[in-house]
């Protein structure tokens, strides 16, 4: 049976409650104010050191998600490095001699990406032709 309760009109056209943004809108939120406290303190002192405590772990995670919201502010000049065998982050701006390196970086990363895509094409290819 239904229970049926008298309420005021307001009460009965109340639009619906805001609902609580999810973790992953969250992170996101997070991960942007933290782009722009490290362009801040790029901006101030050239260069910063950003420590990865046990929330934001794994380092290469929060790394890439740290890299993605500086893109999304569109600070493409400051570079992210992540310290060998630390949880730490190095942060700056992009230099002169950075340039031979990021170059490095981009044909091999279009050559490994050629590779796979290669390999993905093949193992189709192969998947097809026994059915």
């Amino acid at each position: 049976m239904a229970t049926i309760t008298a309420v005021p009109i307001q009460d009965a056209l109340r639009g619906p409650s805001p609902k609580e943004p999810s973790l992953r809108t969250l992170r996101t939120r997070q991960l942007e104010k933290d782009a722009s406290d490290v362009v801040a303190a790029v901006k101030q002192s050239g260069a910063a050191l950003i420590s990865v405590d046990g929330d934001d772990l794994p380092t290469d995670h929060y790394l890439t998600g740290l890299r993605s919201a500086l893109r999304r502010l569109g600070h493409t000049k400051v570079l992210l490095q992540k310290r060998r065998g630390q949880d730490q982050i190095a942060a700056w701006t992009e230099r002169p001699e950075d340039q031979a390196r990021l170059q490095t970086r981009r044909e091999t990363g279009t050559r490994l990406g050629k590779i796979a895509k290669e390999r993905a094409q093949k193992a189709r290819g192969r998947r097809s032709r026994t059915r």
